[in-house]
């Protein structure tokens, strides 16, 4: 499989290290078409295109991106202890830039993070090759001087995974287009024999319920004024994007950053308090027109926020309670419904109070 992270320009691409999920909408909606269904029909309009299902990037493995706000040593990132740095931040502490184990410098990881047996996380990667070819010069049938060509390809034999969020009255309707496997063509090279892969969906029950969610939110909060004192008496929450988000500003510009109203929360009541995030270009082609899609600035995957409120200096077990699971409702909604622009292609994934940010998180001693 070849996903183009650029045009195609020049005679050297480079693909995706997985698959987004603006790949995997517009090849199901091709397959739909295939199969002889109509792009005008309800079906498709609910399938593709008003939102009530949005397609997932796909990560090898079990694995995710990892936190823009991790840290591992330079020189042994398996074996050495992995620090996250968003809630020392916040507590104005800056735990050192050297492994205290070795003494090399810390990096933000390499690859996928991905559950392990030995720690908490590990590195997953995904398996890539080069292909090289040239072309043909008609008159001579020799090599044509100047025009040789490679490409990076994601080997073949590698599973991707990700969490397809459909609405009940659609996910029926998604669940018969794939049936018990579809084969699906991504990317680039289909004529050479490359993008084919196999597509099977395992239903599962929402991952997240607000009960869950608000038991979660108390546990990080507990656990972040355990860890720096600095930050009790404060209503914290961690956003942290599994995927590519396209905020935009009120002229419409990109921005670096969430805020809380980006997530539902009104602006007035929290406040940003750290955040490690960059910025990417996201580009596409839109197949309906022929033309290449405007390249938009879009917050990387792996970008991480903390919000937070101050609380009233006394507050009874059950007021605490019932913050907690007010925030959680909103929070709730806005991780069903993603954060952003174009969600439906995949952008805009988030997850709240990941429990990377609390069991990694290092202070100035560390």
């Amino acid at each position: 499989v070849a996903i183009s992270m650029t045009r195609a320009t020049g005679f050297a691409l480079d693909t995706l290290r997985y698959i987004s999920g603006t790949v995997l909408r517009g090849a199901l909606a091709n397959a739909y078409l295939d199969r002889g269904g109509d792009a005008r029909s309800p079906e498709f309009k609910a399938l593709f295109l008003d939102g009530s299902v949005r397609f997932p990037d796909l990560y090898p493995g079990r694995s995710r991106v990892w936190p823009l706000s991790a840290r591992a040593c330079k020189v042994h990132p398996e074996q050495h202890r992995l620090t996250d740095l968003l809630l020392a931040t916040a507590a104005n502490e800056h735990p050192s830039p050297e492994c205290l184990q070795c003494g090399a410098k810390r990096q933000y990881p390499v690859g996928f993070a991905a559950p392990s047996r030995r720690r908490l996380y590990g590195s997953s990667f995904t398996r890539t090759g080069m292909l090289a070819h040239t072309e043909i010069d008609p008159a001579t049938l020799r090599a044509k001087s100047g025009r040789f060509h490679s490409t990076r390809l994601i080997q073949p034999n590698q599973t991707f995974t990700g969490l397809v969020r459909a609405q009940d009255s659609v996910a029926q309707l998604l669940t018969d287009l794939v049936g018990e496997g579809l084969t699906l063509y991504l990317g680039r090279g289909k004529t050479r024999g490359q993008g084919r892969v196999g597509l099977t969906i395992y239903p599962i029950p929402p991952p997240d319920s607000v009960e869950r969610l608000a038991a979660r939110l108390a546990e990080f909060n507990r656990q972040a004024a355990a860890k720096f004192p600095v930050l009790a008496g404060s209503l914290l929450f961690t956003c942290t994007l599994l995927s590519n988000t396209v905020a935009l500003d009120q002229w419409l510009f990109s921005r670096p950053y969430l805020l809380p109203s980006d997530i539902g929360v009104p602006d007035r009541l929290f406040q940003l308090s750290s955040w490690f995030s960059r910025m990417v270009q996201v580009s596409g082609w839109h197949a309906a027109a022929g033309l290449p899609k405007a390249d938009v600035g879009a917050v990387a995957a792996g970008s991480a926020f903390l919000f937070s409120r101050k609380l009233q200096a006394e507050m009874t077990p059950d007021a605490l309670h019932s913050e907690y699971h007010g925030l959680a409702e909103t929070l709730s909604l806005a991780q069903e419904s993603g954060v952003g622009e174009r969600r439906i292609e995949g952008f805009g994934e988030v997850s709240f109070c990941d429990e990377f940010h609390t069991s990694l998180a290092a202070g100035r001693a560390e």
